[in-house]
């Protein structure tokens, strides 16, 4: 059969034999039914619309109308025109015509809903690299793709009406993360992730992703997709390539500090015997030994931030002296410089003073190192409630918009291809992951070619 015959058929046989089964039935049980002239009939036009198309339940509402207003309003065989049986008659059109939209629009919204399933399960089943999972807002798996069942062991009809928290291992689900991971997903519409979760038989995998919230267009949360890549392989390599560095920054250490000591007594040597050449090139090599004892050191903190290992000895310690302590050590290294310091000299903060000398070494370091043409450096402070805001700024080459979320990533290094400035884009990773663990965040202001500023903030104590 033709899709056009069948549409025919739809659309003009069903309603003329669903109608007419409708008053065989009618017929029989007239007695019961008399009252109730119309209510059978309604069956029909629901029958019609909802099996066949909005002309259907039209075409069964119309002959409904008139059947029942020939046969069964007395007396029979005959049309009543009176003003009763007309208003009756009428209401019933006008009921089967509404009742007609409706079914027909719920087909469609039924259809649209199918169609979007569909889609979802063609772009779905078509990322072979991923793990797709629909949740509802209170995190229950409505859908997966092929790649999730793969990766959780679950079959879908297995994983569907579980909780998204199920895949967190106990530690996790102990913290709550699940929960305020997809709270924060639904508040900013985004949330990136990563963790161990487990699988079906307890096999514990490091996934990377994102979960994203729909919302409805009352602004309401409608789902969340959560898109994730299992990386537990790249996370391996990742560690051992960690592992390698730890271990030869270590090995490496004790040779430096040995040949660091000897330059230095090599250097006290030569001034005794005043040697000016010879000096200048054992002042050369100190200079090359401290570099790299800074670069060992900073490969040594990077690992340690990685596994978690930074400990923090807090202390109470007036910021004043640490500051000048600070400019006073670098402007040895970098005599040319003017380093200015605007603070309150009465400022004591509780902090890890030897880890907030390093984040403040970084940065003024940096700021020197991107102002070639500048040799001004500013440090302020600023009391703002219970807190003193710390301050660096510099009217050097200034940061890129584009670059600036970027600067905080390890090995990431502002205008790489355009500077001849060195380094391994170190310090401002190891500086905001510092205070981070002072429950503090390293932030910036920056206009290209004007300079930069950079931020953080430390607990004040009486």
């Amino acid at each position: 059969m033709s899709p056009r015959l069948r549409l025919r058929l739809l659309q003009y046989g069903l309603p003329f034999v669903v109608v007419i089964l409708i008053a065989y039935l009618k017929i029989i049980f007239i007695k019961e039914l008399q009252e109730s002239i119309f209510l059978l009939f309604f069956s029909a036009v629901l029958v019609s619309g909802w099996y066949g198309t909005l002309r259907s339940g039209l075409i069964a509402t119309l002959i409904s109308g008139l059947l029942a207003n020939y046969l069964f309003i007395p007396p029979a065989f005959t049309f009543k025109t009176d003003t009763p049986s007309l208003f009756n008659t009428g209401i019933f059109f006008i009921e089967g015509t509404l009742f007609s939209i409706i079914i027909k629009a719920h087909n469609i919204s039924k259809k649209k809903i199918a169609e979007s399933s569909e889609r979802f399960r063609i772009v779905a089943e078509g990322v072979n690299d991923y793990m797709i999972m629909i949740l509802d807002p209170n995190g229950r798996i409505e859908n997966i793709n092929t790649t999730a069942q793969q990766i959780l062991g679950y079959k879908r009809e297995e994983i569907t009406n579980l909780n998204f928290s199920h895949l967190y291992n106990v530690k996790d689900r102990r913290k709550r993360l699940p929960k305020k991971q997809l709270l924060q997903a639904m508040e900013r519409g985004h949330k990136e992730i990563s963790g161990w979760r487990i699988n079906k038989s307890g096999k514990s995998f490091w996934i990377q992703g994102t979960i994203s919230s729909i919302k409805n267009k009352d602004g309401s949360i409608k789902s969340l997709v959560a898109v994730f890549k299992d990386i537990t392989r790249q996370k391996k390599v990742e560690r051992e390539r960690e592992d390698f560095i730890s271990i030869a920054t270590h090995e490496l250490k004790q040779p430096v500090t040995s040949i660091k000591i000897y330059a230095q007594v090599l250097y006290i040597h030569l001034q005794k015997i005043k040697d000016l050449k010879a000096i200048q090139f054992s002042k050369n090599l100190i200079e090359q030994l401290n570099k790299m004892e800074n670069l060992l050191n900073s490969l040594l903190d990077v690992t340690r931030i990685q596994r978690g290992k930074v400990i923090l000895n807090k202390e109470k310690f007036k910021l004043q002296d640490l500051l000048v302590q600070v400019v006073s050590s670098v402007t040895k290294t970098y005599p040319n410089y003017k380093i200015e310091i605007e603070n309150d000299k009465n400022n004591y903060v509780l902090a890890d003073k030897e880890r907030i000398r390093q984040v403040l070494v970084n940065l003024i370091t940096n700021a020197i190192k991107y102002s070639p043409k500048s040799n001004l450096v500013k440090v302020k402070t600023q009391r703002n409630k219970n807190k003193v805001v710390i301050s660096v700024q510099d009217f050097g080459i200034g940061i890129a918009k584009n670059e600036q979320l970027m600067i905080f990533d390890r090995f990431y290094r502002v205008g790489e291809k355009k500077t001849q400035i060195t380094g391994l884009g170190l310090g401002l990773y190891i500086t905001s992951e510092i205070l981070k663990k002072h429950s503090s965040k390293l932030y910036l202001t920056s206009k290209v070619n004007q300079g930069s500023t950079f931020y953080f903030n430390l607990p004040i104590v009486n």
